[in-house]
């Protein structure tokens, strides 16, 4: 019954809007590559490490719940800014490469690509405002197009039944988490490891996570993402951790991350990390947190994808009138 319920919501989304498709295809990708941005060129992955310091013991075997989460809150607002090369693996695509930049809490921005060639893959970012998706590249029947949404209308939006996965969850994937004590169920594992499930406090109602924790070096190793009614969406393994000594904080080398559909097939990705630059930030905020205006190239509301169809030239007028800097709603 759910997958017939399932495939007839995401026919009604196909006939709303005839990109659905593309809109889905680049929800997964879109949670794959804000992890990463590219500042042009081919890439040469030089800064992936040999050498690792492993992740230390920080807890003893009697810590407290409240102890462990005050752990895993305190090192990750040890980082503010992150910078890394990426290399990337995704079931039936070619390998994409990338730089990652992100600056918690809300900013994270890509431009990724094939050989590290932006204009050959995607535009991607998010701030406290939006995300976007700017899909560049051309092929028959699916032009370039700029996808986006407001994060508050977004989450009471029609299609986000088909695309609930949120930007912020790959920084999370990382495991830079702050647990809200009063939004959090804990129980122990046989294993030693520590389950806790959690809900974003800003939509009480929407996707809630379960993390599975380390609590000895208070590391996040596995987190699985689920609807509010408990299908699961999506989960990501966080492996391979390296410690910074001079900034105290543990980063994953690697994130496997397995996506699931609306039809429950999976898509499974891997990207590994090279060294991390933490709290080294240089360019222009400004522009590095800021949606592109790409001229001519439609752009779409998902918001308002379920409302009405969406008419290309209406949206490539407003197109050709829009200052990012000054877009209001």
């Amino acid at each position: 019954m759910t997958m017939r319920k399932n495939n007839r919501r995401a026919g009604i989304a196909e006939r709303i809007c005839p990109a659905y498709r593309t809109i889905t295809q680049c929800g997964w990708i879109f949670v794959l590559s804000l992890l990463m941005l590219t500042s042009g060129g081919c890439q040469v992955f030089q800064r992936f490490r040999t050498n690792k310091q492993e992740a230390p013991i920080v807890l003893a075997e009697t810590s407290s719940l409240p102890q462990v989460i005050a752990k895993i809150n305190e090192q990750s607002r040890r980082v503010n800014t992150l910078k890394t090369d990426a290399r990337i693996s995704v079931d039936g695509m070619p390998n994409l490469r990338g730089d990652l930049v992100l600056e918690r809490p809300d900013n994270l921005r890509l431009k990724a690509g094939l050989m590290g060639m932006s204009e050959m893959g995607f535009d991607l970012g998010t701030n406290k405002d939006l995300f976007w998706v700017w899909k560049k590249m051309n092929t028959p029947g699916d032009p370039p197009t700029l996808y986006y949404a407001y994060h508050d209308e977004y989450r009471n939006s029609a299609i986000k039944e088909q695309l609930q996965l949120q930007p912020k969850w790959l920084l999370e994937g990382i495991g830079l988490i702050e647990f809200s004590p009063e939004s959090i169920n804990s129980k122990p594992r046989n294993d030693g490891l520590l389950e806790i499930a959690s809900r974003d406090p800003l939509d009480p109602n929407g996707p809630f996570r379960v993390a599975v924790v380390d609590p000895r070096r208070g590391l996040i190793l596995q987190q699985t993402f689920y609807t509010a009614q408990g299908n699961r969406l999506a989960y990501i393994n966080s492996v391979d951790h390296r410690f910074y000594a001079e900034k105290n904080v543990s980063l994953p080398g690697r994130l496997e991350i397995h996506v699931f559909d609306p039809e429950g097939r999976e898509t499974k990705m891997a990207v590994y990390f090279g060294e991390f630059a933490i709290n080294a930030f240089y360019g222009d905020r400004d522009a590095m947190w800021s949606m592109p205006n790409p001229g001519d190239v439609p752009k779409i509301n998902l918001s308002e994808v379920g409302k009405q169809a969406v008419e290309t030239e209406a949206a490539a007028e407003v197109s050709r009138n829009w200052d990012p800097h000054t877009h209001r709603r």
